[in-house]
């Protein structure tokens, strides 16, 4: 599947300090007027873990999976790409992804 995909968006987003709550960006990943987006390649810049969530839950340090900095994570299909949620899992720091969109 992954050999059938065209990038074609890209966003850096800043993942605020621990308990506030960031997603992704509708206007970067939603195209109406083309194919919709298949997958979503979530990278983690240096800095603290993240903790997300894929359902549209709040994210928190206590709440959601945390990943390490310089790790990837891949999503699939536009529920779980609009409903992700991220937020940095340690209070009083902020990170750093960077996302590509693929159709």
């Amino acid at each position: 599947m992954k050999d059938d995909l065209v990038a074609f968006g890209y966003e850096t987003i800043t993942v605020t300090s621990g308990n506030t709550t960031v997603s992704l960006s509708f206007g970067e990943y939603n195209n109406p007027a083309g194919q919709p987006v298949k997958r979503a390649l979530i990278y983690v810049g240096g800095g603290p873990n993240i903790s997300f969530t894929l359902d549209g839950t709040t994210a928190s340090s206590a709440t959601g999976h945390q990943i390490t900095s310089f790790m990837s994570l891949d999503l699939y299909g536009y529920d779980q790409i609009s409903r992700f949620r991220t937020t940095s899992a340690a209070s009083g720091t902020t990170g750093i992804i960077t996302v590509t969109y693929f159709r």
